[in-house]
């Protein structure tokens, strides 16, 4: 079944499961796609990843063109981490950035332009 939508930027958007479809182009994912937010001229998308699996890093951001254009930064990269876990949940903050959070509450701020973990703070 397909969802419908319109982005910010004029582009209609559809999402079939683990695909993405947007101006024609279909963007094929691991997992199936649990959100989208669009910004500027981007559709940010969190996967669902089932708890047995360990798929990590489950956001990206996809062009108008359909093309991926950036997967979200490692946070270890960032900030020593003894256990990572895929993203939970994510929305826009009051101040245009992304924000995500793990299974556990661990709340990363991500630069909706590049993907790079700009902030951090647990939520639980």
């Amino acid at each position: 079944m397909f969802r419908n939508f319109w982005s910010a930027f004029g582009s209609k958007f559809k999402v079939d499961k683990n695909a993405l479809i947007v101006n024609k182009h279909r963007v094929e994912f691991q997992h199936n796609i649990q959100n989208v937010i669009p910004i500027d001229k981007t559709l940010v998308v969190l996967l669902h990843i089932p708890f047995n699996e360990t798929f990590l890093d489950n956001v990206f951001a996809v062009s108008n063109e359909g093309k991926v254009v950036w997967r979200i930064q490692n946070p270890s990269e960032v900030y020593p981490i003894n256990e990572r876990l895929p993203y939970e949940y994510m929305r826009l903050d009051e101040s245009g950035n992304m924000v995500v959070t793990d299974f556990v509450g661990i709340r990363y701020q991500v630069n909706p332009v590049n993907g790079k973990i700009i902030g951090r703070d647990c939520v639980k």
